[in-house]
């Protein structure tokens, strides 16, 4: 396909206007129930997808005679005046308020399906970023309090983010510097001799690190070793014998004559696909493989059924 589509390739695939009654009378019916939007804007302005007066969806579009591609490569799909109207809550509504879709799908399943043209390379990190993103994640920060302390005797002493400490006594102030100390954001704010404040040290690894987010549901699973994927094909073991070979369970102290009664009795796997080869046609022609695509084993009545739903290999 070409990078840059024409006018006539997004028209063959997307439609963004009401098809003809008359014409499509099955298309039309699918459009007007499923892909109908609103109405919004002047002709209803209390509906959802209406904020400060402004239909966040950008509806109603504008008409236009055929379909474009913007500077920014998002097509402006054809929408001509003058065409079939679909009337919803009592309003009429024209192309404009059409949701582009696609004939072939919206026939085949009947339901609201959008179809747009993606012409950005942005689109694959679209496709792909949820199946990549990995765990639930959160970033936190570390900060460490610094808490007020008070002396007796009416002595007060107290920090200050600037490195400085104010004591308080009789009613006098004194300040002095100090060589090191904590702020109220966990940094360790260094001073010389001089009196005069150096940078305060930062320990970003102390203050910043990339933790997983589990929730107690999960947590809970987890703890409990329940698995968080399963998924597996039903495979169904077909046993097999020579004539006469098939296997044999008995009890202890059973007699002979006992035994050789069970046999004859009971059948195996390998033996029951003879007599549905018998009973269905169909299973005449499959492989003894192939009866589990076809056919169930039932191990009570010890016969094969014919599969209603599912497939095993």
């Amino acid at each position: 396909t070409a990078k840059f589509p024409s006018s006539d390739d997004i028209d063959r695939i997307i439609s963004a206007e009401i098809p003809d009654k008359k014409e499509e009378p099955r298309l039309y019916e699918v459009v007007r129930d499923t892909m109908i939007h609103g109405p919004c804007g002047v002709v209803n302005k209390n509906s959802p997808c209406m904020i400060e007066g402004r239909c966040t969806k950008f509806f109603p579009r504008k008409l236009v005679e055929k379909t474009t591609v913007d500077s920014q490569g998002y097509p402006i799909y054809r929408r001509r005046e003058g065409g079939c109207f679909v009337e919803k809550k009592g309003i009429q509504l024209d192309n404009r308020f059409v949701v582009p879709y696609n004939k072939k799908l919206l026939l085949a399943y009947n339901a609201h399906i959008n179809v747009e043209w993606c012409n950005q390379s942005r689109s694959i990190k679209y496709l792909f970023k949820y199946i990549h993103k990995g765990q639930d994640c959160v970033t936190a920060t570390v900060t460490q309090k610094v808490n007020k302390e008070s002396s007796g005797s009416g002595t007060a002493q107290n920090s200050r983010n600037d490195g400085e400490h104010v004591n308080t006594v009789g009613g006098s102030v004194d300040t002095a510097r100090v060589s090191s100390g904590v702020n109220a954001d966990g940094e360790t704010v260094g001073g010389n001799t001089n009196g005069e404040a150096l940078e305060p040290t930062v320990d970003e690894i102390k203050k910043y690190f990339d933790a997983r987010y589990i929730s107690s549901c999960e947590s809970t699973w987890r703890i409990l070793a329940f698995h968080t994927h399963f998924r597996s094909t039903p495979v169904e073991k077909l046993t097999f014998h020579l004539e006469g070979d098939q296997p044999v369970i008995y009890r202890e102290g059973d007699t002979v004559e006992t035994v050789m009664a069970r046999v004859s009795v009971m059948k195996t796997m390998f033996l029951a696909w003879f007599d549905c080869c018998e009973e269905f046609p169909e299973a005449r022609l499959l492989t003894y493989a192939e009866m589990p695509t076809r056919f169930i084993y039932d191990d009570k009545q010890q016969k094969w059924r014919k599969r209603k739903k599912g497939f095993a290999i």
